[in-house]
C-alpha cells in the first residue's frame, strides 16, 4: 500500500547544456520491486521549457497538476516493468487465450519491432513522444505500422487493468495515411484466355475464382464436403 504523504516535491531550473533552459520537477514515487517490498526512489520529469512556463509560479502549478495523481487518496504502489519483461507476461497469460494465427502474428510483432526498440523502456515511462517516435521510425508500410500500435493498445489495456500504469501515452498520437491501393484486374477475353491454358486443379480453381470472386485464401480452404452436387 501507498504511504498517505503529501508531496509538494521540488522544482529545479536547468539553464546549462545539455538541458537548456527547462524547468525539472523531482518527488518520490511508491514502486513495488519484483521481490515484493515497496520503494520510494526519487522521480525526476522535465515539466516544460522556460518559454513554456517563464515564471517559477506557473512551473510550480505545473508540478502541481503532475503530482496530483500521486497525492490522491486512492493512489497505490505500482509494480514496474520494461515492454519486453511485460510482454512476456502478457503473452504466457492473454495472448495465449487467442487465435493460434493471432498468436503468431502478434509474436512476429513483439520478436521484430516492438521488443528491440521499445524493448528496454519503462511502461511507466513510455509517454506520447516516445511512441510517435517510435511510429514515425518504423521502416514499413502503414498498414503494417498501424497494426504495430493496435497489438501495442491491446498490452496496455491489460497494463491498465494489472496497475502497471494509468496514463494513456496514445492521446494524439498520428498515425500514417494510408495510400491508395492500385488493383489489376483481367479483362473478360483475358479471364478466359487464363481457364482455357490453364490446366488440372489449376483450371477449377481460376474457374471458380472467375465465377464467384472470392478471396484466395478462402478459396484454398475449400474441401470436397463443401460442394453441393444437388445444386
Amino acid at each position: 500500500m501507498a504511504r498517505r504523504r503529501y508531496q509538494k516535491g521540488s522544482l529545479i531550473p536547468k539553464t546549462g547544456l545539455p538541458a537548456n533552459g527547462v524547468w525539472i520537477g523531482r518527488w518520490r514515487e511508491d514502486v513495488i520491486q519484483p521481490d515484493g517490498p515497496i520503494t520510494r526512489p526519487y522521480k525526476w520529469e522535465v515539466l516544460g521549457t522556460l518559454e513554456d512556463y517563464p515564471t517559477r509560479k506557473l512551473a510550480l502549478r505545473a508540478l502541481e497538476a503532475r503530482l496530483s495523481t500521486i497525492n490522491s487518496p486512492t493512489y497505490r504502489a505500482r509494480p514496474t516493468a520494461t515492454l519486453a519483461e511485460f510482454a512476456n507476461r502478457w503473452d504466457a497469460t492473454v495472448l495465449s487465450q487467442h487465435k493460434p494465427s493471432t498468436q503468431s502474428s502478434t509474436r512476429s510483432q513483439l520478436r521484430r519491432w516492438l521488443r528491440p526498440q521499445l524493448g528496454n523502456c519503462a511502461l511507466k515511462d513510455l509517454d506520447g513522444q516516445k511512441l510517435q517516435a517510435f511510429v514515425s521510425s518504423c521502416n514499413c508500410n502503414s498498414k503494417t505500422t498501424r497494426n504495430l500500435v493496435a497489438t501495442l493498445r491491446m498490452m496496455w489495456t491489460s497494463a491498465r487493468a494489472w496497475g502497471y500504469v494509468a496514463h494513456d501515452p496514445f492521446e494524439g498520437m498520428v498515425l500514417p495515411k494510408r495510400g491508395l491501393v492500385q488493383t489489376f484486374t483481367f479483362s473478360l477475353d483475358d479471364t478466359k484466355r487464363i481457364i482455357g491454358a490453364a490446366t488440372g486443379p489449376h483450371r477449377t480453381f481460376y474457374s471458380i475464382l472467375a465465377e464467384t470472386g472470392i478471396r484466395g485464401g478462402e478459396i484454398c480452404a475449400l474441401r470436397v464436403f463443401d460442394l453441393d452436387y444437388e445444386n
